[in-house]
């Protein structure tokens, strides 16, 4: 992940220096595809090269309306690659829940249709259940294993934009973030926010037995006096397809992860993940700032507002809380941990862009 022994290039557009929307966007696209940088030159011919992006969040204030994506995928195209977006769905119930009710977002967001002829899907299948399992040598655990969307085992490259934020469980919310939920199987994203499988609330079972024939290791049983499912841990595999199908809040999660717990399997997460790609085909893309600051009137002098892009996931996010201030408590154990897992690097270099 290093372009010099021990130390990354992170390259940097500010808004400080730059003094309209348009040289932001001539700033970026030169970052990208100029001579002296041309930073997707990484992806060849056909390769088939994955967008990650987040639509939870509402798509009118999102970037993708800014023409940043478009500057990525008109260049792609270009060179004969195939870009497509991509996301996961999530763990709960909501528009993001499968690939089904997920979709209209992506219309929405002008990801896909006529405006942008560029696919969307969701890695881990229409309901998310399509997943790889992957083992992290040198993990704090003896045996960890990770729970990872399927989709990714068929990319040659990947490209992943992050808003940064401030994270409850990890502290900086960035690259390594959108690895290590981002692009996590449900199971994955399971094991993140809860230790213990999941448990039945008696008084809630409506005995409807769709969580026996859903569950794939016969954990689950049926007591017929007492009218309620009854879950086995010692069989549970903690795959959440119980609380998927039942009712009336009749299965779930007590989601007592603490920190420590969600950082550790997060970094675990986005290692795995990175190993499953090629390791010169990955680009990472922070955006420090609001969108509405691309209107250039926030007060300047208040600290760092921009864009950091770089192919070290670690360093653009250790980059990014520098700049930040250290403003995101507790960020420094997914810090030290991505590195003792070789993540990427700790030290940095700056360069900044400006057109």
């Amino acid at each position: 992940m290093s372009d010099k022994e021990g130390i990354s290039n992170i390259y940097a557009i500010s808004l400080e220096t730059i003094h309209s929307r348009e040289k932001v966007l001539e700033s970026f696209k030169n970052a990208l595809t100029h001579i002296h940088f041309r930073l997707l030159k990484i992806f060849d011919n056909e390769d088939i090269v994955g967008i990650k992006v987040d639509l939870l969040n509402d798509p009118v204030k999102s970037y993708q309306n800014d023409g940043f994506f478009k500057i990525i995928t008109d260049y792609l195209k270009e060179k004969k690659t195939y870009p497509f977006f991509c996301d996961t769905t999530n763990r709960y119930k909501d528009r993001k829940n499968n690939f089904i009710s997920f979709y209209p977002n992506a219309i929405h967001s002008n990801l896909t249709g006529l405006e942008s002829e560029t696919p969307f899907t969701t890695l881990d299948g229409i309901n998310g259940l399509y997943e790889i399992v992957r083992e992290v040598p040198g993990a704090k655990s003896k045996k960890s294993i990770t729970h990872l969307a399927g989709g990714l085992q068929n990319l040659d490259g990947l490209i992943v934009f992050s808003k940064l934020k401030c994270h409850n469980m990890a502290g900086c919310s960035g690259a390594i973030m959108s690895l290590g939920m981002g692009l996590a199987g449900k199971m994955g994203k399971v094991k993140l926010f809860s230790k213990n499988p999941p448990h039945v609330n008696e008084s809630k079972c409506s005995y409807c037995r769709k969580c026996l024939h859903r569950c794939p290791v016969n954990a689950i049983t049926v007591d017929e006096i007492s009218r309620h499912a009854f879950i086995d841990k010692t069989k549970c595999i903690n795959c959440g397809k119980c609380v998927d199908v039942s009712k009336f809040g009749s299965i779930t999660y007590d989601w007592d992860a603490d920190p420590e717990h969600f950082q550790t399997q997060l970094v675990e997460n986005a290692v795995a993940a990175t190993s499953m790609l090629h390791a010169n085909k990955q680009l990472y893309i922070n955006f420090l700032m609001e969108p509405e600051d691309l209107d250039l009137t926030f007060t300047r002098g208040t600290g760092f507002k921009g864009i950091l892009i770089s192919k070290d996931p670690l360093a653009i996010d250790k980059a990014s809380n520098d700049l930040l201030g250290n403003r995101c408590q507790f960020g420094e154990l997914i810090f030290e941990y991505a590195h003792e897992l070789n993540l990427g690097n700790l030290k940095y270099q700056i360069h900044h862009v400006a057109y």
